[in-house]
């Protein structure tokens, strides 16, 4: 392809998203015209606050021995009869002072099991992410597995895509199989992944797309298996002499519950080409978590998790992104203080290319109302 066709495209993606971006902009303001959220419709507060102690982090590694952290994530959803809102602005205080609207799609029911969504929202890559999202009193542990980090936040593959989403489910007997396809605009590659932007457009984004099908034995079960695949070319900002990567994944995940216990893991392989102007150079690597988790006495939940990757170490995407945790163990316990609301506490062996650190978290969260 010649570098004006190549020009082309980049232009008509931008203007494509700068053109969403202002659409959702102005579709941001229903939900205050609309009547407050009742039998069809949702509105919650997600808010947390805790910090991470790190006794000796790696010399090179540009983490601090402590950090703390606020956050609040609203969330709202409405139907309108065959037309659905969903959005999600989520703000912390990290030295960004972040305020990013992770969210913002608007549905349309095709049939009674298929639904068509316009907008940002989460790629539907793996579990992690398409079950808890940003709030984080829905998961358990007080950390994310490195590899299901938003992109945004310092996570190495791309979570929030921007275009067109369409989910469904088949029944098969009692079983029902569901799917989620997903083609938009992915993130760019600057100190992080950066996402389109609503709030703040601006950038070079490039087509992406997801493919996730997962089983499960009924549809009021939460056991889930599935599969799941994605192809995304990302623009490289200020890296020289790479200018883009281009990025397939594949991977399996599952979540089962048994009782009192539940397990919840996934692996992924993720292939890189790097582009160059003299050229390109392929690396590869993989990565998979396994996290257990046992409820005792109702109030009390014990977890455990265990991170690995092969061929991390080295690898020419990961060194643009030199945070990735490529081996961890983690273990600690979540405290309900309420319905709705807990706090949990973590230790972990972690382990970076810069080396290896420990790491102590203590994080409060709650969900209102």
């Amino acid at each position: 392809m010649n570098s004006r066709h190549r020009g082309y495209r980049e232009s008509c993606w931008r203007r494509a998203c700068d053109v969403l971006g202002l659409v959702f902009l102005l579709l941001a303001v229903l939900p205050s015209l609309a009547p407050a959220a009742g039998a069809d419709g949702e509105f919650l507060v997600f808010l947390e606050a805790g910090g991470a102690y790190r006794p000796d982090p790696p010399a090179d590694s540009g983490l601090d021995n402590s950090d703390t952290g606020l956050a609040v994530d609203l969330f709202y959803a409405k139907d309108y009869g065959r037309m659905r809102i969903l959005g999600e602005l989520f703000a912390n205080n990290n030295e960004n002072s972040d305020l990013d609207l992770e969210r913002l799609q608007l549905g349309w029911q095709v049939r009674p099991d298929t639904l068509l969504w316009l907008g940002r929202y989460h790629a539907p890559l793996g579990y992690w992410n398409t079950a808890f999202h940003h709030g984080t009193y829905l998961e358990t542990a007080a950390s994310r597995p490195t590899v299901t980090l938003y992109d945004e936040h310092g996570g190495s593959l791309p979570s929030h895509l921007t275009g067109l989403l369409l989910e469904g489910r088949r029944p098969l007997g009692d079983r029902v199989l569901r799917y989620a396809w997903a083609i938009g605009a992915g993130p760019q590659l600057a100190e992080s992944l950066e996402p389109v932007d609503f709030l703040r457009p601006s950038g070079s984004h490039k087509p992406s797309t997801v493919l996730r099908i997962s089983y499960s034995p009924n549809d009021l079960s939460l056991d889930e298996t599935g599969v799941f695949a994605a192809y995304t070319e990302i623009p490289v900002i200020g890296a020289p002499p790479i200018n883009e990567v281009d990025q397939t994944i594949v991977g399996a995940f599952v979540n089962r519950e048994w009782n009192r216990t539940r397990i919840l893991g996934a692996g992924f392989y993720v292939d890189n080409t790097l582009r160059r102007a003299g050229g390109s150079a392929r690396d590869s690597f993989t990565s998979a978590y396994l996290q257990a988790e046992y409820d005792w006495r109702s109030e009390w939940t014990f977890f455990g998790r265990l991170e690995g990757s092969s061929g991390a170490e080295g690898d020419a995407y990961l060194s643009l992104l030199p945070t990735f945790i490529t081996q961890r163990v983690v273990a600690g316990i979540n405290y309900a203080l309420t319905r709705h609301q807990s706090v949990r506490f973590e230790l972990s062996d972690n382990r970076i290319d810069a080396g290896q650190y420990d790491q102590v978290v203590a994080k409060w969260a709650a969900v209102f109302p």
